[in-house]
C-alpha cells in the first residue's frame, strides 16, 4: 500500500470511530446508561450479534471477535443470545 492510501485509510478509520462514539453517546444518554459494566455488556452483546449475523459459523464469529469459541458460547449464554440470528 502506498503512503497516501495508508493516510486515507487512517482518516476513514478515525471518521468511523468518531461516528460510532457519537452514536454510542447518544444511545447511552437516551437510555440513561451510566454504569461502565452495563455499557460494556451492552457493547459485547451487540458485537456478538453482529458477528453472528455476518458469519456462517460460530467459529468464524469467534475469530472475527478475537475470542475463542468457548468464550463466545459463554458470553452468548451470559447475554441471553440463544441462537444464531435468522436471515
Amino acid at each position: 500500500m502506498l503512503e497516501g492510501e495508508l493516510d486515507k485509510e487512517a482518516v476513514e478509520k478515525q471518521k468511523a470511530i468518531d461516528n460510532l462514539e457519537h452514536d454510542l453517546r447518544a444511545a447511552m444518554t437516551k437510555h440513561h446508561v451510566t454504569d461502565l459494566h452495563l455499557a460494556t455488556d451492552v457493547l459485547h452483546a451487540v458485537m456478538i450479534r453482529m458477528a453472528l449475523a455476518s458469519t456462517k459459523t460460530n467459529q468464524r464469529a469467534a475469530q472475527q471477535l478475537g475470542i475463542g469459541k468457548t468464550t463466545l458460547y459463554r458470553k452468548m449464554d451470559e447475554y441471553g443470545i440463544s441462537a444464531r440470528p435468522k436471515d
